[in-house]
């Protein structure tokens, strides 16, 4: 008899069967029913959970594990040995780190003091240039007349001319004095020899500490001591007129002013390549080779 079927008649019946054996059964009879349900649905979660672990262990199976946990080894050893690298060239670093800065600031001193000492000396140059070559900038008042002119323009023409002229000479005068004074004073070559001398040390300390930790800088930073020694040889060479050369003192004189330019540039060029390898040398990372 089906389960309703079953309730329908104790409904039915409900009065004549209420009895205590009745209730016992239909009591037992109900446990059984709710057990095998139970008993079903449990089945049914153990056999998902089954085709679940099978198919976990079919893919772990494709993609064999063994091989996948050696890998992971190898991947773990190559991880630390890259660690231990970075932190043995943190170390390094930090080792040549203040020679590096120590260097970029002996390398800098020494290009300042040398446009110093350029500069200034380019400056005597062309004080002295301008007022025994260029007569101080005068070149005459302007003060000509035509030939067919009154003959009383002609003298005032001349007058003016001459008062011109004197007036140009003492000025003239003065300054070479003045130029004198200054340039072949104890003071003045006092510091020009001590800054001569200051640069060249610098300079030799330079080339010094370049030559010796070549392995630590960068080849472009090595590369400037070609620089400073063209700078040392052009400070200690001589240098001087000489008439067989067949150029006049004033046309040396204006050789030499541009020599000095073309110097100073090429230290001002030099400074601002020192500038950005000082950043090179002292902002790196840990991939930088040494």
């Amino acid at each position: 008899m089906p389960d309703s079927v079953l309730l329908q008649e104790i409904l039915k019946y409900g009065n004549l069967l209420i009895s205590p054996v009745f209730i016992a059964g239909a009591t037992y009879w109900l446990k059984c029913k709710i057990d095998t349900a139970n008993s079903r649905t449990k089945m049914e979660q153990d056999r998902k959970t089954a085709e679940e672990l099978g198919k976990i262990k079919q893919k772990l199976d494709d993609a064999n594990f063994p091989n996948i946990l050696s890998k992971l080894a190898s991947t773990t050893e190559l991880v630390e040995t890259i660690q231990n690298e970075i932190s043995n060239k943190s170390w390094v670093n930090q080792q040549i780190f203040p020679i590096r800065q120590e260097i970029m600031q002996i390398v800098t001193r020494a290009v300042t003091d040398l446009r110093e000492l350029v500069y200034l000396r380019n400056q005597a140059y062309l004080n002295f240039h301008h007022i025994y070559y260029e007569n101080c900038g005068f070149s005459g008042g302007g003060f000509d007349v035509p030939f067919y002119a009154d003959p009383k323009h002609q003298e005032e023409a001349e007058r003016r001319e001459a008062e011109y002229w004197a007036f140009a000479e003492k000025e003239i005068e003065f300054e070479k004095s003045k130029h004198k004074k200054k340039y072949s004073s104890h003071e003045y070559k006092e510091k020009d020899e001590l800054l001569f001398t200051s640069v060249i040390c610098h300079i030799e300390s330079v080339l010094s500490k370049l030559s010796l930790n070549q392995a630590i800088l960068s080849p472009n930073t090595v590369e400037l001591s070609d620089f400073f020694e063209y700078a040392k040889t052009k400070l200690t060479s001589s240098q001087q007129f000489d008439h067989d050369e067949g150029i006049s003192e004033w046309e040396w004189s204006e050789y030499m002013i541009e020599e000095n330019e073309k110097f100073l540039a090429e230290i001002d060029k030099q400074h601002s390549h020192i500038n950005e390898l000082t950043k090179t040398e002292l902002f790196f990372d840990s991939s930088n080779n040494f």
